[in-house]
């Protein structure tokens, strides 16, 4: 587990002393904070949930009165300037982010805009990736949105956590010992809670470009898959392996999860049918 949950162990890099005993503080203050820090999925207890990704499919199936009209609206980092791009396509609201919270530098994401989520009332943030290098970041955000949320009455409810360690190595494990992206952390997480239905629409598996406002300059698949290629902590190629085994797992556990079916074209070679 400790060589999936840290950054230089993956890479074979060494960290520094300052490093290490940053690391270790913000193991403290997460393990000290308990329920406040970590996501336990209760949020999502008998709701109706709709995922919706980045990829240039999500708005092919699902309408945009259709997604408004599920309990909770989750979507993936950048997503709060596609809906806003989309201009009402991709439906108006962004209850939960999942997000890396890499706001800047390469390979960022881009800023969480607060504006953004006060407009898509957005009252949960999860960081589905809390390395050892991650937990100093998610506690900062809680923080910052705790600032925030005193003076902009809309975030006043917002609130940030992360997932458990635990669900985060299991999901690398199946992943060979890879960390994935944001997109399958964001679903996986999202399967393990006791929703009432979860659908899932917009993730082709590096077979369609991101929709138009989500990195916009990667709008073919190869450069999609390219660009996530080279994290090298990435192994793109396990994604969709992955993603077929953990829906149909938590289907076969009686769960009700509904794929668009553009989506579920994707998979026909491997996600067993059921009727």
């Amino acid at each position: 587990m400790t060589d999936r949950l840290s950054y230089y162990a993956m890479t074979g890099q060494k960290p520094s002393p300052s490093r290490r005993a940053k690391t270790l503080l913000a193991r403290l203050a997460a393990a000290a904070l308990g329920g406040a820090f970590w996501h336990d999925g209760s949020a999502f207890r008998g709701k109706r949930i709709v995922v919706v990704g980045p990829a240039d499919t999500a708005a092919r199936h699902f309408s945009p009165a259709r997604i408004d009209a599920y309990d909770l609206v989750v979507r993936v980092n950048s997503s709060l300037d596609l809906v806003e791009n989309a201009r009402g396509a991709l439906g108006t609201r962004t209850d939960v982010l999942y997000h890396n919270l890499k706001e800047h530098g390469e390979r960022s994401t881009g800023p969480i805009r607060s504006e953004a989520l006060a407009a898509q009332g957005t009252h949960l943030i999860v960081c589905p990736t809390p390395t050892d290098e991650k937990l100093a970041v998610i506690l900062k955000a809680k923080a910052r949105y705790a600032r925030l949320g005193r003076r902009i009455p809309a975030l006043r409810r917002l609130q940030v956590r992360a997932t458990p360690r635990h669900e985060y190595a299991a999901l690398c494990e199946l992943l060979d010992g890879y960390w994935p992206t944001t997109g399958l952390a964001c679903i996986y997480s999202v399967l393990q809670s006791d929703f009432a239905e979860l659908a899932i629409s917009g993730f082709s598996f590096y077979t369609t470009g991101y929709a138009p406002g989500y990195q916009q300059q990667l709008s073919s698949p190869a450069e999609v898959e390219a660009w996530t290629a080279q994290n090298v902590v990435h192994k793109t190629s396990l994604e969709k392996d992955v993603f077929c085994r953990v829906v149909d797992e938590a289907r076969r556990s009686g769960k009700n999860v509904v794929l668009d079916p553009l989506l579920a074209s994707f998979l026909t070679d491997r996600l067993e049918q059921r009727t």
